[in-house]
């Protein structure tokens, strides 16, 4: 998944680079076709590492995950994958060089949720549960931390780990890609390149 954010953010500022994009618009390539075509590509081959990673879970731990959690942590991946692709987009409007974009969007993506997830409070330390998290929800990471740990938790365990429903971060999760491929396509609108507006 990392891969695919790196790649999509990486040929959409170098096709700015090269003038690709601008070619495919005097051709008559609608903006928002071009955006959709990384997307739906991206999302195709996201679906594979997800199945692999839901298929490695279930080996490792076989008795936390049943049938119908196999598909939740299918799904929760793989739209957890759209959403940091949109996101990911969305940061690709504010770079000019394909070399630095790759470096800096793993910083932005991943340094500041190592940072929040730090801070997650463990089961059994007699504090509450972990009610910050429902403030950082415009970012996948976390509705798709809250859904992946509701999934494994133990039963054993009566510990709450995060207060928020589950159902809010199932829809936090599915609005993600849309909303981000829209602000993609605005800022992408209003945002000068070489020739202007």
């Amino acid at each position: 998944m990392q891969g695919s954010t790196n790649y999509i953010s990486n040929e959409m500022v170098r096709d700015r680079e090269t003038k690709m994009k601008e070619t495919l618009k005097i051709m008559g390539l609608r903006p928002w076709i071009y955006a959709l075509s990384f997307m739906v590509q991206q999302g195709i081959f996201c679906i594979f590492p997800c199945l692999a990673m839901t298929i490695f879970i279930k080996v490792f731990n076989p008795e936390l995950v049943d049938g119908v959690g196999l598909t939740i942590l299918f799904f929760s991946t793989w739209l957890f994958s759209l959403s940091m692709l949109s996101l990911a987009m969305v940061f690709s409007n504010f770079f000019s060089s394909s070399k630095l974009v790759g470096m800096v969007l793993n910083v932005i993506f991943f340094v500041p949720t190592g940072i929040a997830m730090s801070l997650v409070i463990p089961p059994g330390s007699g504090q509450g549960a972990n009610e910050w998290i429902q403030y950082l929800f415009w970012l996948p990471t976390f509705p798709w931390t809250v859904i992946v740990v509701e999934a494994l938790k133990s039963p054993l365990i009566p510990f709450e780990y995060f207060t928020v429903d589950v159902v809010i971060a199932w829809v936090c999760l599915a609005l993600q890609p849309f909303i981000w491929f829209l602000v993609h396509l605005y800022l992408e609108g209003v945002m000068p390149d070489n020739y202007g507006i």
